[in-house]
């Protein structure tokens, strides 16, 4: 049952409405302590609980809504959304298709970045399926035995996971860094989300000199 509830809320609950041990309670001691038996103390104080209550909660409201993880390290090998290539050479058509597509991507980012983080996000496949990098992982998989250098060739996915998952998470950022104590503008993020985009290219470059033998 508590896996369906967010763990802001419960935590707030917890802070305002103790559990209740045998008899007594957090909130038992607390009236106690008020010299006073008359009803108007004890509505006093479930309307002061419902207040701490609200006040918290708007507090960890801003903070959940601004904490949710990227969601690039799962797209990345989305399970049974990702139609995995059944041979080497449908696997290379869509590695060489996904390296042409970022090359595209940073030739027209400015374009991109008009339609926002999300968009960003859509063209690095995190976001829907249509770009040809979701799913990329399970590709890169498959091509890594085919490769001149198999350490040279892990090495450099490694490296373009990390890139895309930094790439995505500037992205996402960017969409809430107005409302957020973070310094800098949106602007600031699409800058740093193209210099991961640059080094994933990069790192898929390293990876295509690896794969001479299905050129």
């Amino acid at each position: 049952m508590f896996s369906t509830v967010p763990w802001w809320f419960l935590a707030a609950c917890l802070i305002c409405f103790p559990p209740r041990i045998g008899s007594l309670s957090f909130q038992t001691f607390r009236i106690n302590a008020i010299p006073s038996t008359s009803s108007s103390s004890a509505l006093a104080t479930s309307v002061s609980s419902r207040r701490n209550f609200l006040a918290v909660t708007t507090a960890i409201l801003p903070i959940a809504a601004f904490s949710a993880p990227s969601m690039a390290a799962y797209s990345l090998d989305a399970g049974e959304k990702v139609k995995k290539p059944s041979s080497v050479p449908e696997a290379y058509a869509k590695f060489t298709s996904a390296r042409s597509e970022l090359s595209s991507t940073i030739q027209e980012y400015d374009q991109i970045t008009k339609g926002g983080g999300d968009n960003i996000r859509r063209y690095l496949g995190t976001v829907g399926t249509s770009s040809s990098i979701f799913g990329l992982k399970a590709v890169l998989k498959i091509l890594q035995d085919s490769a001149d250098d198999i350490g040279a060739f892990v090495d450099a996915s490694e490296d373009f996971d990390r890139a895309l998952v930094s790439a995505d998470s500037s992205a996402y950022s960017s969409m809430f860094v107005e409302f957020s104590a973070a310094k800098g503008t949106k602007e600031d993020y699409y800058a740093k989300a193209l210099v991961d985009i640059k080094n994933m290219y990069k790192c898929l470059d390293i990876m295509y000199n690896e794969l001479k033998e299905l050129q």
